[in-house]
This record gives C-alpha cells, structure tokens and sequence, in this order.
C-alpha cells in the first residue's frame, strides 16, 4: 500500500461516496436481539443437514470457525478449511435442559485445551456457551453453560464479542447494556462466575460482574459497544461504535487508562479489534469509513491499513490472522476477503465468496487440540453454573 506510514483520516472522494452509499449495520442490527427459536425436528439429522451446507464436515480438517448473523443456515459455528470450503456446522447438539440451540451465534473464545466459548446472543436469554475439544469427526460436543443473564448477572444481555485476560478472567461485551463483564475464567474455583465490582469504580453502584459501565452512569463509559481486546499489556481495549472511539480499561480496576484513537485520527464506527500475537499490534475494523486501521498500543503508531479505494467491503466485520494475511469478513456480500499484512494489498479473490449468511467473527481452528477433560485434584470435573 502506498502510504503504510500515513496517520491522518482518509481524503479520498471515492472513499467518500462509497461511505455515503454504503448500507448501515443498523439493518442488521435491526433483525437483531430476539432471534426465533428453530422448530424441533425428530430428525436430528435433517437439522444437521441443513447446516452443513452441503458439505460433509469429517472430509476435510478445519482452517477456522465462523460465526454468522443468524439466518438458519448461519446460526452456528460453521468449519472452512485452508482452500476455503465451508465444511458445515462443528457444534455438537445442546439439550433443552441447557436452553436448547444457541440463537444469534457471536463471539467466540478459545479456551486452550478446554474447548470453546461462543455468545448466544438471543436477547431474551443470552448464554455463552461451553463446548469441548473437537471429536475425531471435529464436532464440539457441548460441555456446560458458562454463564448466563440472571438476576446476579443482569448487564449480560445481547452479548457481543469475548476475551479473555492474563490470568484467565473472561470478558464479555453486552450490546443492550453498554458495558464490559467479567466472569471467573475456566480452570477457577468458579468458573463463569459473575466477579465482583473492583473498589475504584463501586461506588458508582454497579451491578455484579461489571468491569466497564456505560456512559451516563460514569463519564468514561461506553455508549455504544461492540469489539474488546486484551493486549499484552493486560489491559482491555474497547470500542465504542457510539463515540468513534476505541478506549483502553485496566483489566482490574476497571479505570480508563487512555484513548487509543479517536474521529481525530479517522474512526467512525469500530466494530471488531484483534490483536497480532506480538500483543501489541492492533486491527480495528470500521464499517462506517468503511476501512480497516492499524495501531501499535506501545508504540502509539496508527495507519490506515485499508480503506474503500484499496478493497476493504463497505461492511467489514470480522477480523483473523495467518502469518502473511488479514483476514476481513464481509457482511454485505457474504464473503471472506484477505489482505497481506506486510503491504496492505487486498488478494483479488475472495477467501469465501459465498457464505450462507453475513459473517460475524472469524478464529483459527488449529489452537484447540483433542485433550481429556480438565479435572479438580480429586481427577473430578469441576462443578459448572448451573443454568437456573
């Protein structure tokens, strides 16, 4: 890309008209929150078929896991592969003694050897969900829930994007509250476990598990949250859609620390971070730009990664990472697109160029490896929360 270096907000009048004629998230957004529970069918196989979109999962290995918007075809975590065939959904089947199938798929989490954790984003029951390490046929069969919204939990409500901290805390971004919660992480005495409010932000009088408020409770809160992202740093960074701002937390007090970027610097509307694995290197998708931008959370650098004129999609969403490519979904045209990191340059071929639904986010496959169950020192499995 010709000017990697660059810091300042785009000028180009192209980029200027696309933005202007680019559909808004908020048609998303707008068949967002209560997502319609599926039909149960007696055949579970006839279900499972129509997720896997025409694909048989076991043929082939999984590259990544998917999350889409929450069309039935998309609503769950599909598998592709390193040519970019969509292989079919990887979840296992969750009883309705646990609240049935997840409903509105988001974020996702790896948990090491322990499995994954994915957003059930229904509003009316947002859950995230715990699925263990990949069978021989690499489906994720379904552990537990981790946690969910109840009157001790009460800001998990239309969750969005996880994270996890240093020590293990999972972090999780509710849309219909505007605030960042904490849960005791995998491995804990209480895992999923809403954690108390730290002491520098109780008095603001804050329900349990809150680690970030909303913005008219405290004025360093958040008005409209999407993406967060803990660095090496250990910090939480957060975006805020509302106010063209992506903020960084201190992942135990729940204080701000600082303003990473901001409308001065281009933003407009983040939606989704990710870290490089030096933990310091910063993504940030903006579907209001449209464009991708870069940051060095040591260093303070900030580039325009990619905008309109070099290929990024009027609706960018979710963000991965190989060793040589970004990875942008694409919510208006349904499809994967890719970027070389060292140049910025967009690959011309799409990734995916026909997903069933819009992405949402995108993570590798290859971090979770087949492993026995975690155990407590009795060689027990620990107690989970209860759904009640």
């Amino acid at each position: 890309m010709a000017s990697m270096s660059a810091c300042d907000p785009p000028k180009d009048p192209s980029q200027s008209a696309a933005s202007a004629d680019a559909p808004s998230e908020e048609r998303f957004d707008r068949r967002e929150g209560d997502f319609p529970k599926p039909k149960h069918h007696s055949k579970k196989s006839e279900a499972r078929e129509k997720r896997t979109h025409d694909h048989d999962l076991s043929a082939k290995d999984p590259r990544w896991y998917i999350t889409m918007h929450g069309k039935p075809a998309g609503n769950t975590v599909h598998g592709i592969n390193s040519d970019g065939e969509v292989l079919g959904s990887v979840l296992g089947d969750v009883p309705t003694s646990a609240g049935g199938e997840a409903q509105g798929v988001r974020g996702m989490l790896h948990t090491g050897r322990h499995g994954l954790l994915l957003v059930s984003a229904n509003m009316s029951d947002t859950r995230i969900l715990w699925y263990g390490s990949p069978n021989a046929d690499g489906i994720l069969p379904f552990d537990s829930v981790f946690a969910v919204k109840r009157l001790t939990n009460p800001e998990m409500i239309h969750s969005y994007a996880l994270a996890v901290g240093i020590d293990g805390t999972v972090f999780a971004s509710n849309q219909d509250t505007n605030t960042v919660t904490r849960y005791g992480g995998i491995g804990t005495a209480t895992p999923g476990q809403p954690l108390p409010v730290p002491p520098d932000i109780a008095g603001l009088g804050l329900p349990q598990g809150t680690i970030v408020p909303r913005a008219g409770i405290s004025p360093q809160g958040i008005t409209e949250i999407r993406g967060i992202a803990v660095g090496a740093d250990g910090l939480l960074y957060v975006a805020d859609r509302g106010a063209s701002q992506v903020l960084a937390f201190d992942s135990t007090t729940g204080l701000r620390k600082s303003v990473i970027a901001d409308a001065s610097r281009g933003l407009k509307r983040p939606i989704q971070l990710l870290f490089a694995p030096d933990g310091e290197t910063l993504y940030i998708s903006d579907n209001g730009v449209p464009a991708i931008f870069r940051a060095n959370v040591r260093t303070g650098e900030f580039i325009l990664f990619a905008n309109a004129r070099t290929g990024c999609p009027d609706l960018p969403s979710s963000l991965a990472l190989d060793d040589k490519h970004l990875y942008v979904g694409d919510r208006k045209r349904m499809q994967i697109l890719r970027f070389k990191i060292d140049t910025g340059e967009r690959i011309r071929e799409p990734f995916v160029d026909s997903l069933p639904d819009a992405p949402e986010f995108m993570i590798p496959a290859s971090i979770i490896k087949a492993s026995e169950p975690p155990t407590d020192a009795a060689g027990k499995r620990p107690n989970q929360q209860s759904e009640g």
